[in-house]
C-alpha cells in the first residue's frame, strides 16, 4: 500500500504536462481538480496530509494538478468546459481502472458532474461537496469583478480576501488561514489565479443536472460563506436520486473543521461500512457529529425522491417490520429508544414517504426540514389516497 503519493506526469493531447499522484490502495476515487494545488497542499499542510490518509486507507486515491496551477504547466491558454474535461480524460487514461469513484469539491464539482454525463459507464458513484451548479450564482457580479481585479492587481491581498472566505475569522483558524494564503499564492501566479477564478465563475452545467444516471452524495457545510447551502439544495434537488448531506460548520474547505464527519459519510457512501469511525486526525481534535448511513440511492427516473436532509436515526437498524394484512405495510421505528436525542413524547408517529416539490419544505433549525403550513392539507389528501 502506497501511504506517501507517487508523482507522476502526463501529456494531454495538445501536449500540456499534467502533474497527478496516485495513493492508498482498494476501489479508484478520482479526485477532480480544484482551485489549489493538490501535490502543493499534501506537501504542506498536515491537515490535507490527515484527510486523505483516511481516505487512502480503503480507496486508491488519484489527484492532480490542472494545467495553469502547482506542478503542471503553468502557462494555460484554453479555459473551456471543454478543455478542463480534456485534463481529467488524459488523467484517468493513465490508470487500468474501468470504473471508479468520482469526487469533486467546490469549482472541481461543475467539471465533475460534466464528465459523469458524459461517461456514466465509467462513474460508479459521484460526490460533490461544497459546489455549485452555477457559478454566476456563486457571487453577485460587482462582487466577483473586485474579487477578480483585486487578484490581478495585487495577489498578496487578494489571496488574504479569498482565504477569509474559505476560513471565517469565526472558525478560530490563525495558522490555517496564514498557510491558506500562501499556498494560494505558491499555486498560481496572480494572472492565472484570475483565469480560473473567472472560469469558475462562468461554468454552467445546471441543464446537465437531470442527466446525471449515477448514484450521487451532495455535501455541504450548513455556514459556508464562499458558496452558499442554497447550491448544494439546487443540485441534490436537480439530480435525480441525489442524497443530500448538511454538515454542520463554516469552512469551506473539507480538510479543515470536523473533517472526520466528511470522511465518514464519504466512505459508507462508497460502501465502506466497516470504516464509519476513521481515525482521529493528528493535527486537529474531531468533533464528532452525527452523519447519515449509506442509504442506496434512487434510480435514475425513479418516482421516490429521498428526502433532503437525512435524519441521524437513520444511522441505526431498523426494528423488524409488521405486517398489517392489508395493502400497506406497517413499520414501526422508536426513534426515542434509537436516537437517545429526540425529545419524549406521549404518541406514536406514522410516517410514509412520497415526493413533494421543494418549495413545499422549509427549514426549521438541526438539520431537519419540516412542511409549510400551506401544504399540509394537500399532502394529507395524498395521504388518504
Amino acid at each position: 500500500m502506497a501511504m506517501k503519493p507517487e508523482i507522476r506526469f502526463c501529456k494531454t493531447p495538445e501536449g500540456v504536462s499534467i502533474a497527478y499522484a496516485t495513493m492508498g490502495a482498494g476501489p479508484l476515487l478520482f479526485f477532480s481538480s480544484t482551485w489549489l494545488s493538490w501535490n502543493v497542499l499534501y506537501e504542506k499542510n498536515v491537515a490535507f496530509r490527515d484527510f486523505v490518509g483516511k481516505l487512502a486507507r480503503h480507496h486508491t486515491l488519484l489527484y492532480f494538478d490542472k494545467p495553469g496551477i502547482g506542478l503542471s504547466d503553468r502557462d494555460r491558454k484554453d479555459f473551456s468546459l471543454e478543455n478542463h474535461l480534456l485534463d481529467l480524460e488524459t488523467v484517468i487514461g493513465q490508470v487500468d481502472d474501468e470504473v471508479f469513484a468520482l469526487w469533486g469539491s467546490s469549482g472541481g464539482v461543475p467539471l465533475s458532474i460534466a464528465y459523469a454525463v458524459k461517461y456514466p459507464q465509467r462513474v460508479s458513484h459521484l460526490i460533490l461537496y461544497g459546489g455549485y451548479a452555477s457559478g454566476a450564482k456563486v457571487a453577485k457580479p460587482e462582487v466577483r469583478d473586485s474579487l477578480l481585479a483585486l487578484v490581478r492587481a495585487n495577489w498578496g491581498i487578494g489571496s488574504g480576501v479569498l482565504a477569509g472566505l474559505f476560513i471565517p475569522d469565526r472558525a478560530n483558524e490563525p495558522e490555517a488561514l496564514k498557510q491558506l494564503k500562501e499556498l494560494q499564492r505558491e499555486s498560481a501566479t496572480p494572472e492565472m489565479a484570475a483565469r480560473h477564478l473567472q472560469v469558475n465563475y462562468d461554468l454552467e452545467v445546471t441543464d446537465l443536472l437531470p442527466k446525471v444516471a449515477v448514484p450521487t452524495l451532495v455535501m455541504h457545510r450548513r455556514g459556508d460563506r464562499a458558496i452558499s447551502a442554497d447550491q448544494a439544495r439546487e443540485l441534490a434537488a436537480g439530480i435525480p436520486g441525489a442524497r443530500l448531506v448538511m454538515l454542520e460548520g463554516d469552512i469551506h474547505l473539507p480538510w479543515l473543521g470536523d473533517s472526520d464527519a466528511i470522511v465518514r459519510v464519504m466512505l459508507e457512501f462508497l460502501g465502506n461500512e466497516t470504516a464509519a469511525e476513521p481515525e482521529p486526525a493528528t493535527t486537529q481534535p474531531a468533533k464528532v457529529e452525527k452523519a447519515p448511513a449509506k442509504e442506496p440511492a434512487g434510480e435514475t427516473g425513479s418516482e421516490q425522491v429521498p428526502p433532503p436532509r437525512e435524519l441521524a436515526a437513520r444511522q441505526r437498524p431498523p426494528v423488524p417490520e409488521q405486517r398489517s394484512g392489508g395493502m400497506y405495510e406497517i413499520v414501526y421505528r422508536d426513534l426515542l429508544r434509537e436516537t437517545g436525542e429526540v425529545p419524549k413524547v406521549t404518541c406514536r408517529i406514522g410516517m410514509a414517504q412520497f415526493a413533494v416539490p421543494q418549495d413545499a419544505l422549509e427549514e426549521t433549525g438541526r438539520g431537519l426540514f419540516s412542511l409549510r403550513a400551506d401544504r399540509v392539507e394537500a399532502v394529507r389528501g395524498r395521504v388518504r389516497e
